[in-house]
């Protein structure tokens, strides 16, 4: 007896083809995978996974023993770079600022030099400040809360010096009371320039404004202002050039006038 064949051949295998690729494609969806060759959808890749291997990615282990963190990008920074923020802390730095911010002459104000250790463990050994005073500022005293080290700061100089100094770890600080002359040229400084800057700049150096420590230091100048006016007492108080003339002139008149009314009386 004559086998049948189906009256629709290509029918009958595109149904077969259809039912295999549904089974294929049913099967990698429960494995959470994509399709071979194909793009798949955005979804069928389990969100789970791939976090888990992202987070593995920058783990030390991941990147083998002894291997650092692979570099994340930070917001707003540069791919691959790590974020500078907290090196910048790593490192001790110097700021200042002066109290009263402004003075007439003839007055005091403090300069706090403030030395931060960021390691809140350790202390930070080698520590050294030069700091000389913008014209025309005169120490008059100074002191410090660092360990150690030897302070050198001679009344009526404009020179302040911390050599050799321990920064504990909750940092320390520099006190130098200054005044502002009240001298013709505290005076003249004050009306010309009233406002000086005073510069502490990183980094160790035979002279100058410097900071710096054994364990490095912060690349960042410190800075503070300190503003000068002149009252009517402090211009009352001080001679001007106008009034030593106008004392002098008046003194040759007398006298001109003595020596003229000697010369009109009659000899006796």
């Amino acid at each position: 007896m004559p086998s049948r064949r189906p009256l629709f051949p290509a029918v009958s295998t595109a149904l077969r083809a259809t039912a295999f690729t549904a089974l294929v494609l049913a099967s990698l969806a429960a494995t959470g995978q994509t399709a071979p060759g194909g793009h798949g959808h955005p979804g069928t890749v389990a969100r789970a996974d791939l976090g888990a291997d992202r987070a593995s990615a920058h783990s030390p282990a991941a990147n083998g023993p002894g291997a650092a963190p692979t570099a994340t990008t930070p917001a707003g920074g540069t791919p691959g770079m790590p974020d500078a923020g907290p090196q910048a802390a790593e490192v001790p730095s110097v700021s200042e600022a002066f109290a009263p911010a402004a003075v007439a002459p003839g007055e005091h104000s403090t300069l706090t030099i403030t030395l931060a250790n960021p390691d809140l463990d350790t202390p930070v050994p080698g520590a050294n400040v030069v700091n000389e005073l913008p014209a025309p500022l005169q120490l008059i005293q100074a002191a410090h809360t660092c360990g150690g080290g030897a302070l050198a700061a001679a009344a009526g100089s404009s020179r302040l010096q911390l050599y050799s100094a321990t920064i504990p770890p909750g940092g320390c600080t520099i006190t130098a009371e200054v005044a502002w002359p009240r001298t013709a040229d505290g005076i003249k400084a004050c009306a010309t320039a009233s406002l000086v800057t005073n510069a502490i700049a990183p980094g160790p150096a035979p002279g100058g404004n410097r900071f710096s420590t054994a364990a490095g230091q912060l690349d960042a100048p410190a800075l503070a202002t300190l503003g000068c006016f002149l009252s009517r007492r402090t211009v009352s108080q001080v001679p001007t050039l106008g009034d030593w003339a106008r004392t002098a002139l008046a003194g040759m008149m007398v006298l001109l006038g003595v020596v003229l009314a000697s010369r009109r009386m009659p000899p006796r």
